[in-house]
């Protein structure tokens, strides 16, 4: 299989270019005409940039993928076994965490399930087409802030056991520590707004978030093209 880019790595790139275009114009400002703490809220403005980039990712990258398996009509059979379970889960916990608080409402419980039986036989029939339009938003729905946690289970509901592993595996490089150096700066900036970010710090963390995502969309592509096919592929 002969990758392709992923729309939504076309768009986040088409961000970061213009991202470091802002970091750049911003650096060459003399002092005279800009001063240091005005250049620092910037540099923070664009690290917080830059963590919603990869956050849009996270969340474009999914619901594309599943509006292509929607529209040409693929089997849920395509559709990745945790995002079925996941979306099955997601419906019924709501109805089994009240019967469980009520106790006796057994009939209540039957009631419900028997509302929802339709998207239920959905999901584990594999070979229903797959026509559910907000199974990609649940399973991103909860999980797009991209904090190492989230990732890993995010993925996780698509398929990929641990999506740093896999990465680290194929490209013998481990993104974990330095993603968590940037998210935190990130975390500092919103509830502290005391941190210094200079243009080389800045330059560092977008160098190795563009390079995350080429290889996270990598994995992605033959993920999803072993999971339902290549045609599904959102380029």
């Amino acid at each position: 299989m002969s990758y392709a880019k992923s729309k939504s790595r076309a768009d986040y790139e088409n961000l970061s270019s213009n991202l470091r275009s802002l970091a750049s114009s911003t650096n060459r400002i003399p002092l005279t005409g800009l001063t240091y703490d005005h250049k620092n809220l910037i540099y923070q403005a664009l690290i917080v940039l830059l963590s919603a980039a990869i956050e849009e990712y996270n969340k474009t990258v999914i619901e594309d993928w599943f509006y292509q398996l929607r529209i040409q009509n693929a089997h849920m059979s395509q559709i990745p076994i945790n995002a079925r379970m996941y979306g099955l889960l997601h419906r019924t916990a709501p109805h089994y965490r009240n019967y469980l608080y009520k106790k006796d409402n057994e009939a209540g419980l039957i009631e419900q399930l028997e509302k929802a039986k339709s998207d239920i036989h959905c999901l584990v029939n594999d070979h229903s087409v797959f026509s559910t339009s907000y199974l990609s938003k649940e399973v991103w729905g909860d999980k797009k802030y991209p904090s190492i946690k989230n990732m890993c289970i995010l993925y996780n509901r698509i398929g990929i056991k641990n999506i740093f592993d896999s990465i680290a595996k194929r490209y013998h490089h481990n993104f974990k520590n330095q993603l968590e150096s940037m998210l935190s700066i990130r975390e500092a900036i919103a509830h502290t707004g005391s941190t210094t970010v200079t243009y080389t710090d800045f330059i560092g963390h977008i160098d190795i978030v563009d390079d995350f995502i080429n290889r996270l969309d990598r994995v992605l592509y033959t993920h999803c093209c072993i999971e339902a096919g290549s045609q599904y592929w959102p380029r």
